[in-house]
C-alpha cells in the first residue's frame, strides 16, 4: 500500500461502526440483505484513522453483502480482547473453500470458486484492507468453512493501551 499517510487518534468504537452502517445501509437494503450492529458499551476508544479503518469496515461490509442471499444478516461487531478491540463481520454466504483462504489478503486475487457475478472487484478490497489495519499495528484474518458463511475480524488497540506503551 505504499507511503499511507495516516490520521490517528482516539476515535469512539461506537462512532466508527455506526458511520459504516449508515454508509451500507443502502446497498445492503437494495440487496435485501439486513445489517446488524452488535456495539460495545459506549466509551470504548481505539486509536484510529477513523477514514481508514470506515474504509476497511466498508469493503469487508460490502463482501459480505455480495456474498450474502436476499433476507440473510450481515452482523457487524466489535467486542474488547485486553488491550485491542476486535472488530468482526460475519455472513451467512457461501464461505470460502480452504483453499482459497491464503491467498485471501494478496494483491489482485481472486476465488475461481467465485460466481461471474460476484467478480465485480479488482481483487484490492482485502489487500488494502490488510494494509491499512497492519499500518495501524493490527492484524486481519478470517474464519470460514464452506456452506457456513465467514467471519472477517481485524484489531485494533484501545486508546488506553496506546496512552500507557507512550508513558514506558
Amino acid at each position: 500500500v505504499g507511503h499511507l499517510k495516516l490520521d490517528i487518534k482516539p476515535e469512539s468504537v461506537n462512532t466508527v461502526l455506526n458511520s459504516t452502517i449508515e454508509m451500507m445501509e443502502a446497498q445492503a437494503f437494495e440487496k435485501g440483505v439486513h445489517l446488524r450492529c452488535e456495539t460495545m458499551r459506549e466509551g470504548s476508544r481505539v486509536m484510529c484513522d477513523s477514514e481508514k479503518i470506515t474504509q476497511v469496515l466498508c469493503n469487508l461490509v460490502n463482501n459480505a453483502i455480495k456474498f450474502s442471499a436476499e433476507n440473510q444478516t450481515v452482523v457487524i461487531a466489535s467486542h474488547l480482547k485486553s488491550n485491542q478491540v476486535v472488530f468482526s463481520i460475519r455472513d451467512q454466504g457461501p464461505g470460502i473453500p480452504l483453499e482459497d483462504k491464503p491467498h485471501l489478503f494478496e494483491r489482485y486475487w481472486q476465488s475461481d470458486q467465485t460466481d461471474q457475478d460476484m467478480k465485480k472487484g479488482t481483487g484490492l478490497g482485502l489487500y488494502i484492507a490488510k494494509g491499512i489495519v497492519d499500518a495501524h499495528g493490527g492484524s486481519i484474518w478470517v474464519e470460514s468453512s464452506p456452506g457456513c458463511g465467514s467471519t472477517f475480524y481485524f484489531t485494533l488497540n484501545t486508546a488506553s493501551a496506546a496512552r500507557a506503551m507512550a508513558l514506558q
